[in-house]
């Protein structure tokens, strides 16, 4: 209970003046969620965001953007759709309808300079090829600003699923809705396009894939 109680202290002592109250739930949930610490995330949005006192100036609107922007990346919520464009220029995917098309659908945040993804890609190259069959997908979403780079790391690693970018780095619109700030960064979706797993690691993904496509 250390940090409920913390949050409610926090609260408690910004409380007088509305904005400086905003302002400090916005740190406070945009800490917590960096920490991966959802339960924490959901107490200060149930608690403070969402009720009747919240500060309805700039920054209480602020505090309500990111909040909303935070309770779609949770588990069971649906995260935002975007249409991106495909490495060889061969059109566009929308994660959205792509994932509807599967029984779960992995979205695999990744840059090309990253050693971590380059460790873990052939563990998720084995399970694409071992579950594909089943219902399984990954799409591949780049975080690089340089196409060369981008193509040329697609092509050593040898991914055969989709691979989307918009090419805009860690500025780019989907990075920034899904707050991506470190890759690789993966969410699992379901065919109902909920998210049922913030992986971290590549056999968290076998694990539930292993015990829910039979």
């Amino acid at each position: 209970m250390g940090f409920y109680n913390a949050i409610d202290l926090i609260h408690a002592k910004s409380s007088a003046n509305p904005d400086v109250n905003a302002f400090t739930l916005l740190v406070m949930l945009e800490g917590f969620y960096s920490s991966n610490k959802e339960n924490q995330c959901a107490y200060i949005m149930d608690s403070y965001i969402y009720g009747e006192d919240c500060a309805e100036g700039d920054v209480g609107k602020l505090l309500k953007e990111r909040a909303n922007g935070v309770r779609s990346l949770q588990l069971g919520q649906i995260p935002p759709d975007f249409t991106l464009p495909f490495y060889d220029d061969s059109g566009t995917l929308s994660i959205h309808a792509e994932a509807k098309k599967n029984d779960y659908t992995l979205l695999f945040f990744w840059s090309s300079w990253c050693h971590k993804c380059e460790q873990e890609t052939p563990e998720y190259k084995k399970l694409y090829s071992q579950y594909k069959s089943q219902g399984f997908q990954v799409i591949g979403i780049s975080v690089d600003a340089s196409k060369p780079a981008w193509v040329k790391a697609v092509k050593d690693k040898g991914t055969t699923w989709p691979n989307v970018s918009q090419l805009q780095a860690w500025d780019s619109p989907v990075a920034d809705a899904y707050r991506v700030s470190a890759t690789p960064t993966l969410f699992l979706l379901n065919k109902d396009l909920e998210i049922v797993l913030k992986p971290e690691r590549w056999f968290q993904v076998r694990d539930y894939l292993s015990q829910n496509l039979k």
